[in-house]
């Protein structure tokens, strides 16, 4: 490894090896380094060595979290409609200040909002390799990840867990981007997820599941998008329980919001 400090844990079941990667918080060479080539600075941990991901056949067909990738679209994609808020000025002073020279490209790139949904990289002749039916499998053939099936399966038999992200957001919210992984008797189940909440404004979810059928290596990946209202979100808390705790539970919340876009497909 590159680096004492990192870990390394694998799992290998069939043809598939599953694996985390886990390394320290990232650098001040690298914070330094960082709005140079994201132009806006990193968040405040940022994991640039974690990785968490899917490798058939040594590589042959890979799907990979990684938090520079996950930081990578969030300059790139273009938000419908651009939010501002009263404490964005103020967090943008806050960081500003370690890189004088540094243009802000978006005002919304302060919230580290991402639709990462995962790196995938397959030659072609790998990718048939892998499954062989997909390119005769009707366009509209229904896809959706089996998940009575996966619950029925017992126990699992390994599971892992990495943080890419995480940012308090000039302690108005929270920002973060983790992904975990568990394998059951014949089925893995892959859930990253990014969570951006901005106290009385908003709570945003992207969720990426990706699904191995470990028979028949049918790959699927399922994306979903929810958002509301901080206000709304808040009223949806049942009396009696703690408040900070359910805003910062990413499941609860997810559970919560509204759903506005959803997304399946098979990959492989």
């Amino acid at each position: 490894m590159s680096d004492k400090n990192e870990k390394e844990e694998h799992y290998r079941v069939n043809d598939w090896d599953v694996y985390v990667r886990q390394g320290p918080i990232m650098k001040s060479r690298d914070v330094d380094r960082f709005p140079k080539d994201f132009g806006f600075p990193a968040p405040e941990m940022t994991f640039k060595d974690n990785v968490l991901g899917l490798s058939w056949k040594q590589g042959a067909w890979s799907i990979e979290f990684t938090a520079l990738d996950a930081l990578r679209l969030v300059q790139l994609k273009e938000p419908s409609e651009l939010r501002q808020v009263s404490f964005a000025r103020e967090w943008k002073q806050t960081r500003e200040h370690k890189h004088e020279d540094m243009k802000m490209l978006k005002p919304y790139d302060w919230t580290y909002y991402s639709e990462y949904q995962g790196t995938v990289q397959s030659a072609e002749e790998d990718l048939k390799l892998l499954n062989p039916s997909i390119p005769s499998s009707p366009a509209d053939e229904p896809v959706a990840i089996p998940i009575q099936e996966i619950l029925q399966a017992g126990e699992n038999l390994w599971y892992g867990e990495t943080l890419l992200y995480e940012d308090e957001l000039a302690d108005n919210g929270k920002s973060v981007y983790d992904v975990r992984v568990r394998v059951v008797n014949g089925h893995l189940l892959l859930l990253a997820r990014c969570m951006v909440r901005l106290d009385n404004v908003e709570v945003r979810i992207n969720e990426t599941r990706v699904y191995v059928n470990l028979t028949s290596n049918v790959v699927i990946r399922d994306y979903r998008k929810k958002e509301g209202a901080y206000s709304d979100v808040l009223s949806r808390i049942p009396a009696g329980m703690d408040i900070g705790s359910q805003l910062d539970d990413a499941v609860w919340l997810s559970s919560v919001l509204p759903q506005v876009v959803h997304e399946v497909s098979r990959i492989a």
